[in-house]
């Protein structure tokens, strides 16, 4: 989950640029693994973008994690089987609820 929550809070990506690397690298994980080379390749990724990506840490991702546990919530991200549908049918839904 921490991936998920460190993709919905990089500087300048939103939901649409997000399924769009999501489709290309297959996970957050992926995602944060790769290398600013392989972002660029993205159509629509470029070398800011790239950086935002790369320069992203999991911290302030932990951060919230360990904030909403305490609080007893639970996300539920976009490739969830309980993700409805139809809202993923929108173009700007979010990848993470």
């Amino acid at each position: 989950m921490i991936y998920w929550i460190w993709l919905s809070q990089i500087k300048g990506i939103g939901s649409v640029t997000q399924k769009k690397l999501l489709t290309h690298f297959g996970s957050p994980q992926k995602i944060f693994e790769t290398s600013t080379e392989e972002l660029i390749e993205v159509g629509g990724i470029g070398k800011t973008i790239s950086q935002h990506i790369k320069s992203a840490d999991l911290s302030k991702a932990s951060v919230i994690l360990e904030k909403v546990q305490k609080c007893g919530v639970n996300f539920l991200a976009y490739d969830d089987p309980l993700y409805f549908d139809f809202a993923k049918q929108a173009l700007r839904a979010p990848i993470l609820l």
